[in-house]
């Protein structure tokens, strides 16, 4: 099986579980929108390339009064990247444009879509909220509850 891996960086914490995760597959492809990759990757048999991205800088006061800097990644050339590594199953991190963009090729080309999301409470509380209202269209058979085995995804 052909796996990507779509984020905006690789932290060092992430590598082992890579590591293993590269050891059930056949090809571990990492596709980051930015140039920040915690390093052992290559050593360990996973490719790692790169894409473009516009990054925003932005900054958030959280509710507890500590200001947060950081930057929204909002890549070009995902669905492309995509097309030419040709995988049987991708893997997203978190819910942003990668992601949204990842959910669009997973439809056109009939691929499984694995999401992965390290959510706050807080932030948990409004997608509950905002889940009720939003139209997944583009993910119909792709997502499933905590602890469901998707019958299309060899993740499982």
């Amino acid at each position: 099986m052909k796996l990507v891996f779509l984020t905006n960086h690789v932290s060092p914490y992430r590598v082992s579980t890579l590591v293993a995760l590269r050891k059930r597959v056949d090809r571990l492809t990492i596709v980051l929108s930015s140039r920040d990759c915690a390093p052992g990757l290559p050593e360990a048999d996973i490719e790692v390339e790169y894409l473009n991205s516009i990054k925003i800088p932005r900054t958030r006061r959280h509710a507890n009064g500590y200001i947060e800097r950081y930057e929204v990644h909002v890549p070009y050339g995902v669905i492309g990247t995509l097309r030419r590594l040709e995988p049987d199953c991708l893997l997203a991190a978190e819910f942003g444009a990668r992601t949204a963009m990842g959910a669009v090729y997973c439809k056109l080309y009939s691929k499984p879509l694995v999401v992965h999301a390290d959510l706050s409470e807080e932030y948990e509380r409004g997608a509950r909220q905002g889940a009720q209202d939003a139209p997944y269209d583009a993910f119909e058979g792709y997502r499933s509850r905590a602890g469901e085995r998707s019958e299309r995804c060899p993740l499982h």
